[in-house]
């Protein structure tokens, strides 16, 4: 049915597709009551297929350089990846702010839109936008507001792979502790305080030109350290002492 062994594959009666752009594109042709998400017109679908390949192309192998390792076990992303993925999305906002449109093409959804938010919604977990790019981040909070279904279809997936990966991440001798003036021996005065906060929290912090997951805000933690002053273990010791429990917990876990 596919030579190439991937998903998705689409199966309509005795016909096979596979892609999610090309499936996308014989959807609207096949059974779309308008041409409103794929349009006849030549320019306007010269411009969808361009955003289409964007996505192919550009966002979606920086989506896969960064989320497939994770998915792996890695818990750090290099400043290489970081940077590729920052042309990425400056490029992306540059288009918005070029067309002069709410949407990728013109003034209402195309595929285009649903198909670069799929790969972008996920990405921006990992490596988040933090207000640089303004028609970007614009036109993603359009589309989780006004495409229908986006909840059901799109974000809930997303929290699974949320928590997905925090069951993969494992603490590596206080590693995650380092910035700000915190060392890995720091004493953590509520060894179960920081875990806590580790498993809640996914923001992100930089250290020696990486970007390390699934960290910690420093700031809150140092106040509720000094706050909970009645412990005396280290932070190594409390990574040594996780690892096992963690390590079962990801083997057991699968989405």
């Amino acid at each position: 049915m596919n030579p190439q062994g991937t998903v998705p594959l689409l199966q309509d009666r005795d016909y096979y597709v596979w892609d999610s752009h090309a499936i996308s594109g014989y959807l609207v042709h096949e059974y779309g009551k308008s041409d409103i998400l794929y349009p006849k017109d030549s320019k306007k679908r010269a411009l969808v297929d361009q955003r289409l390949h964007f996505d192919t192309g550009t966002l979606y192998p920086e989506f896969r350089n960064i989320v497939y390792p994770v998915i792996g076990g890695e818990k750090i992303i290099t400043k290489e990846k970081v940077d590729r993925v920052e042309n990425a999305y400056k490029t992306l906002d540059s288009i918005l702010a070029n067309s002069k449109t709410k949407w990728l093409v013109g003034d209402e959804i195309t595929i285009a839109d649903l198909c670069n938010v799929s790969t972008m919604s996920t990405l921006e977990l990992f490596i988040p936008t933090s207000g640089k790019y303004p028609h970007l981040e614009n036109w993603l909070r359009s589309c989780k507001n006004e495409i229908p279904g986006y909840a059901e279809m799109n974000q809930r997936g997303l929290i699974k792979l949320i928590d997905y990966v925090k069951m993969l991440l494992t603490y590596t001798q206080g590693q995650l502790l380092y910035g700000k003036g915190f060392r890995a021996d720091i004493v953590v005065r509520k060894s179960r305080l920081l875990l806590e906060w580790l498993v809640r929290s996914r923001l992100t912090l930089r250290f020696n030109n990486q970007w390390l997951l699934y960290l910690l805000d420093l700031k809150t933690l140092k106040q509720n350290l000094e706050d909970h002053a009645n412990s005396d273990v280290t932070a190594s010791a409390l990574c040594n002492r996780c690892n096992q429990s963690i390590r079962k917990l990801r083997n057991s876990y699968r989405p």
